[in-house]
């Protein structure tokens, strides 16, 4: 992955002679050798079929998948996912904000891959497949990773439409009366349901990094690094990936766009694993050159405890950590350091009325403390 000028200068002290390929986990804030690639002696691939030792997807001709099972073999297609689609995009009064709450509707048009080749590499498979709607071209790369249980949409789409919305369409096998939206520092619920006033209100929900559907038994996550808005209703995912409106601009959003969304299929239901997947396509590990590890700055000792950020204080020399609670019940974590620190406070959002911190701290579902941490 390429690396802007930014990143390069905070690590330029990290390279020297002797240089290895190191790997920045900006997660953790940690530096790590990285080991050889191990190739995934499961992969299979073929003109319908993508397989590593976690999962194995099946594609029709047209390019949509049509099952999805893990190692223990549960499908999780209950109908095709990765249907890509337009609609008539109707515009109204505030066209580039408001989208007309029954474009589901409509018919809509049904993209089907003209083009298809495979990728077989050491540590992923996977396959290239093209799309086209008049001076539109879209091209997706979807691979399965060594090792990996999700499924990777990489998207790259030079977009020329007027009035029209590009939507990604899933059905998995799962029924939920409720579907999870990540949100910043926690999740909302909302209904999967179409009936009342208040659940045809919500034709269309926001959600950051994944929504996800699950019952007793298994669950259905879709994750995304950049598209935030959704339909989840009576069975179907669908995700908002472009339109084309002219006002107030009368160019927007033409042009070339790249942007990556996830399937993540799994046992039981909504947990960290999703959160940890979804966390990790939007801040992804990269690779460079250089000689010195390090290890991770902060870290938690309960996955359930999230640092969201780590910083300078605003005031004073000391270092902010915020985190919060993400499964929303009562929780408690440890939290460690790689630098010494004289003293350790919770403060508020402002990183003011500081108050000596707990050895152990305890947290309120969906909780957020600021820790300072002075110098």
């Amino acid at each position: 992955k390429e690396i802007d000028d930014e990143k390069r200068d905070a690590l330029r002290f990290l390279s020297g002679e002797g240089e290895k390929t190191l790997v920045y986990d900006p997660l953790t804030y940690s530096v790590t050798v990285r080991e050889p690639d191990a190739a995934d002696p499961a992969f299979f691939a073929t003109d319908r079929v993508l397989r590593n030792a976690k999962l194995c997807a099946v594609f029709n001709g047209d390019g949509e998948i049509v099952s999805l099972r893990d190692e223990e073999g549960t499908e999780y297609a209950g109908g095709v996912l990765n249907r890509l689609k337009l609609f008539f995009d109707r515009p109204l009064f505030f066209n580039a904000w408001d989208i007309d709450w029954k474009y589901h509707d409509q018919k809509g048009r049904t993209l089907k891959a003209y083009k298809t080749t495979l990728i077989r590499e050491k540590t992923r498979v996977g396959r290239v497949q093209h799309y086209r709607h008049g001076k539109t071209e879209i091209r997706q790369e979807i691979t399965l990773r060594a090792g990996e249980d999700f499924l990777t949409v990489r998207t790259d789409v030079d977009w020329h439409e007027t009035f029209q919305m590009l939507r990604a369409e899933f059905e998995p096998a799962v029924q939920s009366d409720k579907v999870a939206c990540d949100i910043q520092f926690g999740t909302i619920f909302r209904s999967t349901g179409d009936r009342t006033p208040e659940e045809k209100a919500q034709f269309e929900i926001c959600a950051h990094k994944y929504v996800d559907v699950s019952d007793e038994s298994k669950g259905f996550s879709l994750l995304n690094d950049c598209k935030y808005g959704h339909r989840v209703k009576e069975g179907l995912i669908s995700l908002n990936l472009l339109r084309s409106p002219v006002f107030p601009d009368p160019h927007a959003d033409r042009g070339r766009h790249t942007f990556t969304y996830a399937l993540y299929p799994h046992q039981g239901g909504l947990s960290t694993e999703t959160l940890q997947r979804a966390f990790a396509l939007n801040k992804p590990k990269y690779a460079f050159t250089g000689n010195k590890e390090l290890p991770p700055f902060v870290g938690i000792g309960n996955p359930e405890i999230v640092i969201a950020s780590v910083k300078k204080a605003y005031k004073e020399d000391a270092v902010i950590v915020r985190l919060y609670e993400s499964q929303g019940r009562e929780n408690t974590t440890t939290l460690q350091t790689d630098f010494s620190y004289k003293e350790a406070y919770v403060t508020d959002l402002m990183e003011e009325n500081a108050v000596p911190a707990p050895e152990i701290l305890t947290f309120c579902p969906y909780e957020i403390k600021t820790l300072k941490l002075s110098l």
